[in-house]
């Protein structure tokens, strides 16, 4: 079973309600939170609540967006060389597909991270869905800061439960994405997104004016 769990603006262009009490996903990578995006086309975001795991996917036509989840998850997870067997196992759980609302607060502002992130990056340009959930994915993130830090990481830990958190590595240098841009993203933390240097680049520290001498 795959439990879809829709921010209130999503549910409403989804559906009824068809989630029952103590209902939960049957798939390894839990129950997915999506919401939507009101960019040109528009967007919707899915974040897996077992890993953070982020997947962006055109939001039209909305009537068959659940039923288009698993080939995008399907892509999104090849994108990130998770073996086919995994691929083929998630996907066979997901023949019956419940529509629910949101339950958790910390998914919830990890979404509202992710969406600020995108937009950001974003910008003006045209970006590539699968290239801009990459690299979200790559974003450390508070929730997983005692596990494995990032959802990139979190899932590479779910396909490969015998690796250590040392083993698993993040990828290296930028992705095809707006080269002005930052190639890694900002830390997320407690609802505030902070960058991963020390100072912003061009700020300034204050100083206390030296005393005159009397």
């Amino acid at each position: 079973m795959l439990v879809v769990r829709a921010t209130k603006k999503l549910l409403d262009r989804l559906g009824p309600v068809t989630l029952e009490s103590g209902q939960t996903s049957t798939t390894r990578l839990g129950d997915w939170y999506a919401s939507a995006w009101a960019w040109r086309p528009q967007v919707a975001l899915f974040v897996s609540e077992a890993t953070l795991f982020p997947i962006l996917m055109p939001l039209a036509p909305a009537a068959t967006l659940l039923a288009r989840f698993p080939d995008g998850l399907a892509q999104a997870l090849a994108a990130h060389d998770v073996p086919e067997a995994f691929i083929t196992q998630e996907l066979s759980r997901m023949q019956d597909v419940r529509l629910g609302k949101t339950a958790s607060r910390s998914v919830l502002g990890i979404m509202n991270e992710f969406t600020f992130l995108a937009q950001t990056m974003r910008g003006d340009t045209t970006t590539d869905l699968t290239d801009l959930a990459r690299w979200l994915a790559r974003t450390p993130c508070s929730p997983l800061f005692k596990r494995h830090g990032s959802p990139d990481r979190e899932l590479r830990a779910l396909v490969e439960p015998g690796d250590t958190h040392e083993v698993i590595q993040l990828e290296e240098g930028p992705l095809p994405i707006p080269a002005r841009r930052h190639d890694r993203p900002p830390s997320v933390t407690r609802g505030v997104t902070t960058r991963m240097t020390s100072q912003r680049p061009g700020h300034r520290p204050l100083t206390r004016p030296a005393r005159r001498a009397l």
